[in-house]
């Protein structure tokens, strides 16, 4: 096929009602744009700040690249539970690693490794940093009622709440409930003033609002720091540089991989597992590669064959029928993922029964994260031949003479959400200091 026109929104979600076609074209146009500038940053790399991580020549924008027909994705998949909890606090047993990923109790202790550093990332669901977060309802007798599991990315929020904020509240009502209202979503300065953007004229979103900041009362898109979709394009990207170490010899362990080109995070399922691959394809198959349309992070059906229902089930039930995709779609017509992005695994309370009193391995979903540790995110990579060999590059490292850049640029009470949105948006006219 040519040049793909577009990036579509994750999963192809539609946001929008049939009388709201002009609303819905922006939206896919100012997205598309917005994958577009992440993945042309992206093949900037790194010069400024870093040595040895040149301009990337196996990472591709599909917006500008002729992909034949016959091209196939190629899935990257990783547990969704929080690895680090498992490799930064390994003796404090299962029970209290599934606590720690559900709920992060305040007083937290210091890696055992490191007692004067706090673990991070900080924040309600930071510890939830597989590019999956959830939220847990319980019952007045502490049994699990209702799990919430998010894999969509908060850039696609801020995009959609630019085109028309109702919308945005229309599918947090969805989601949490009828009690939320518009202005809780705003973003406020420290009197509790809304903050309005001046590239819309309308106050700004606040990600971390009270609908979406903690493990209980929702978990709308992700929001621990590390679970941004261009850093996972970023990711990517960083992957295709083939790495060797001072030998001349090649570097593949997954683990070197990430310390080597200094992308994402080690000991989580996610980041040497992504850049892992990525790396592999580029190496062993001769091919530059970029993520396939549509670009996003998705959750995948869970193992149900683990889990086992109560006695007092209805006969003919089965774990799976109280699992419900509510946002995206499970996999069709030959696809190699899900593409799953808001799911929900609850027992209709008529049923008598409780998520808790289904079991996991013989264990009692006490834990929502116990459920986390039965099913993977994915994404999926497009390879395409590649004429040209790799260069190979030893390790990179902070540059002896950085150089500046402006990462973002906004107005100082929005550069917040510059930040965390990854769009920027901010107006400058010749003259204006």
């Amino acid at each position: 096929m040519p040049q793909l026109p577009q990036f579509d929104p994750p999963a192809n979600q539609n946001d929008f009602l049939p009388s709201e076609q002009q609303q819905e074209q922006e939206l896919r146009s100012r997205w598309s744009d917005n994958l577009s500038r992440f993945t042309q940053q992206t093949l900037q790399n790194d010069p400024w700040s870093s040595i040895n991580q040149p301009a990337l020549t196996h990472y591709y924008n599909p917006l500008t690249t002729d992909i034949p027909d016959d091209t196939k994705g190629a899935a990257i998949t990783w547990t969704a539970f929080p690895n680090r909890i498992k490799v930064i606090f390994p003796n404090v047993g299962q029970r209290k690693q599934w606590e720690y990923a559900d709920n992060r109790p305040p007083n937290l202790p210091s890696p055992p490794n490191s007692p004067n550093t706090p673990y991070s990332p900080t924040g309600p669901r930071g510890w939830q940093d597989e590019y999956c977060e959830w939220s847990v309802t319980r019952n007045g007798e502490g049994k699990i009622t209702k799990v919430m599991f998010t894999c969509e990315n908060r850039e696609y929020w801020y995009t959609l709440w630019d085109i028309d904020p109702n919308v945005v509240l229309r599918i947090y009502k969805q989601l949490v409930g009828e009690q939320v209202e518009l202005e809780d979503l705003y973003l406020r300065d420290d009197l509790g003033n809304p903050v309005v953007d001046p590239a819309t004229g309308r106050p700004a979103y606040n990600d971390l609002n009270k609908w979406n900041n903690s493990t209980t009362h929702g978990a709308v898109h992700l929001i621990s720091n590390p679970n941004s979709l261009s850093a996972e394009i970023f990711l990517a990207g960083q992957a295709t540089v083939l790495r060797e170490n001072g030998s001349g010899n090649p570097i593949t362990d997954a683990g070197q991989l990430i310390n080597c080109s200094r992308y994402g995070t080690p000991n989580r399922n996610s980041d040497p597992t992504i850049g892992a691959t990525v790396n592999n394809l580029v190496r062993s198959s001769a091919v530059r590669i970029s993520l396939e349309n549509p670009v996003g992070l998705y959750i995948q059906e869970p193992n149900f064959g683990v889990y086992q229902l109560p006695f007092t089930a209805p006969p003919d039930a089965s774990p799976s029928d109280y699992w419900k995709v509510v946002r995206g779609r499970k996999r069709q017509n030959g696809e190699n993922i899900d593409y799953i992005l808001h799911a929900v695994y609850e027992v209709p309370p008529e049923l008598g029964f409780t998520v808790s009193d289904i079991t996991i391995n013989g264990f009692p979903i006490d834990f929502g994260s116990q459920i986390t540790e039965t099913f993977q995110i994915a994404l999926s990579g497009l390879p395409l031949a590649q004429v040209s060999p790799s260069e190979s590059y030893q390790c990179s490292g902070p540059s002896p003479n950085p150089l500046p850049r402006p990462y973002v640029l906004r107005e100082l009470d929005l550069l917040g959400v510059a930040l965390r949105s990854g769009i920027n948006n901010m107006r400058i006219t010749q003259g204006e200091t």
